[in-house]
């Protein structure tokens, strides 16, 4: 969840695939009516479309991005944190991850290609090794974290 909190002037980044809705759950009970959760938790979601249509920010926004709504000046107000990953379970997070959503492959047309070459990849090295990993993946998941 990307988590804006004026309360304690904090700005939660969160990348895919990173363990950040457990972080975004705990975030989310120090909120207080002027803070913005967007993403992972009920009223993340329920906000989330609002604010990506209005403003293109979303659970998986970069950095850059809540920079360019909030401003340079307001952004150095907050303290900004993320999680990182070890690179080697990220890509196993998302391998499964991808492995237990068929439909994936229906968000984009580039991707729908590679549905049957993703069914037969019996490994994380054959889908590292792929060319389907060097796109940005769905939600941008696959692009490494120093994106966010």
């Amino acid at each position: 969840m990307t988590l804006i909190n004026e309360t304690y002037r904090d700005v939660f980044v969160h990348g895919p695939k990173n363990e950040g809705t457990s972080v975004a759950h705990y975030l989310s009970g120090l909120s207080t009516y002027r803070d913005l959760e967007i993403g992972a938790t009920a009223l993340g979601e329920a906000m989330a479309p609002e604010y990506r249509q209005r403003f293109g920010l979303h659970k998986h926004s970069t950095l850059a991005e809540i920079d360019a709504v909030m401003g340079t000046d307001a952004m150095a107000r907050f303290r900004t944190f993320a999680v990182v990953r070890d690179p080697a379970d990220r890509v196993r997070s998302i391998y499964t991850f991808l492995r237990r959503w068929p439909g994936w492959t229906s968000l984009d047309p580039d991707y729908e290609r590679f549905r049957a070459e993703f069914a037969g990849f019996d490994s994380v090295d054959a889908f590292v090794a792929s060319e389907l990993f060097l796109m940005p993946g769905p939600d941008r998941m696959f692009m490494p974290q120093v994106s966010w």
